[in-house]
């Protein structure tokens, strides 16, 4: 899915990911790691770096509002991932049904984001940090 992101203000763009078709529910106690494979720049907030990626959940069991600013993988595409019970205990017990589900991908300079455009390849949960990183390496092989 490619996002064309819009003019936050004079100097930064904007283009959060929002699921509208909530509520929906989350297996945290299985498969704790949210992440996103996306060509959004990695580094934190800042010119010449990428932005702060946050996870905006509301639940039933608890909230998290928490960024993160992403790993490069191989091909220089940016895993950012979400360990959701070490950032909310609650959130690790079972079934979550989640009635705010947003990524914020704010604060990106202009020059960070020349195209004003990224691509995001997939959003899904893992057993693992480790489970997610050989994922996206593995459909990084297999072209994808």
């Amino acid at each position: 899915m490619v996002v064309t992101a819009g003019a936050q203000n004079a100097t930064m763009r904007r283009a959060d990911l929002s699921f509208k078709n909530v509520p929906i529910n989350l297996d945290f106690s299985n498969y704790p790691i949210l992440a996103m494979r996306s060509t959004l720049p990695v580094g934190g907030k800042g010119i010449g770096q990428g932005g702060a990626y946050t996870l905006d959940l509301v639940t039933k069991s608890g909230n998290i509002n928490k960024a993160h600013v992403g790993e490069l993988l191989s091909d220089n595409t940016n895993l950012i991932y979400y360990d959701i019970p070490s950032i909310n205990a609650a959130l690790g017990n079972g079934m979550v049904e989640a009635n705010t589900f947003q990524i914020k991908v704010a604060d990106i300079y202009n020059e960070n984001l020349p195209t004003g455009q990224y691509t995001v390849y997939w959003i899904r949960t893992f057993k693992s940090i480790a489970e997610a990183k050989a994922f996206a390496e593995a459909e990084i092989s297999a072209g994808n």
